[in-house]
């Protein structure tokens, strides 16, 4: 929209924004120009209506006297409409767009006059003909040119709708076409889907397995791990106390063996503890 114009071999090409749907259907919405038009002749300022519209796009002319007020943006126009009713002064200003219909009937009240003024010029240059007679062949003339023109115009229309019904017919045709290529080819992509699906199947099935195959694998592995783990830690704690506190563990292991001895052994050990003293003092004694 902002590189417009568009110039496709030497024509312009004109492009619009899409309209709302409730005023699209609207005549006036459908006139592609830039020219807005004041209904009624207003007396303000020029420069107080140029400050107003300028709001809704850049503005090329404003002409008050022909009510005539031209934006370089087709859509300026369409926003300006939909913007309506417009108040300058607490005075309504009406404005609609610029038909190109009465473009065209201005243009064709131009050319009339000046086929009639060559057709005045004329008649004052040949004096020998008659005026009556002039005018009914300047009547008959263009009644038959209206007449060629209305058949040739009808001769298009009809070789535009055989061509339309004729391509209707081949997009028909080959939208069947298409349809049935369409259908084969589905078909076809699903039973290879369907293949695709149980082959799939198979795989993820034999993953299942050797995934938990692995996995007790891999509990085996770590209850292995984890109990030579303990026993090494055991041995390590009972190397620890025996070199930290080597009398406690003597002592415990007296314990033992006492708590497995005989009674008579006991006994026995008894009485050589309470002759021990004796023997000390008499080996005292002599030395």
């Amino acid at each position: 929209m902002s590189r417009r114009p568009h110039i496709i071999n030497g024509d312009e090409v004109f492009v619009k924004r899409a309209l709302p749907r409730l005023t699209a259907s609207i005549p006036e919405r459908l006139i592609v120009t830039n020219r807005l038009i004041l209904q009624d002749p207003y007396p303000q300022d020029k420069s107080l209506l140029q400050t107003y519209f300028r709001k809704y796009g850049r503005i090329k002319k404003i002409d008050l006297e022909n009510g005539i007020i031209d934006y370089e943006d087709y859509d300026d126009v369409d926003r300006v409409l939909l913007a309506r009713p417009h108040y300058v002064r607490d005075e309504e200003i009406s404005v609609t767009k610029y038909s190109p219909v009465e473009q065209q009937e201005d243009s064709d009240n131009h050319h009339h006059h000046q086929r009639s003024h060559r057709r005045h010029r004329s008649k004052h240059h040949n004096h020998n003909e008659q005026p009556e007679r002039i005018i009914r062949f300047s009547k008959h003339s263009g009644v038959q040119q209206n007449h060629l023109e209305n058949t040739a115009f009808d001769q298009e229309i009809m070789n535009h709708n055989g061509k339309k019904e004729q391509e209707d017919e081949e997009e028909a045709e080959d939208g069947e076409m298409n349809d049935n290529d369409s259908s084969i080819r589905y078909e076809q992509l699903e039973e290879q889907f369907q293949e695709y699906k149980k082959a799939k199947e198979i795989e993820i099935c034999s993953l299942r397995m050797d995934l938990e195959h692995t996995k007790q694998q891999l509990a085996d592995l770590t209850q292995e791990k984890l109990d030579l783990l303990i026993k090494k830690q055991q041995l390590f704690h009972n190397e620890l106390t025996l070199r930290l506190f080597p009398e406690r563990i003597s002592m415990q292991t007296q314990t033992i063996d006492d708590l497995y001895q005989s009674p008579s052994e006991h006994s026995n050990k008894k009485r050589k503890l309470s002759l021990s003293p004796s023997i000390n003092r008499e080996f005292d004694y002599y030395s």
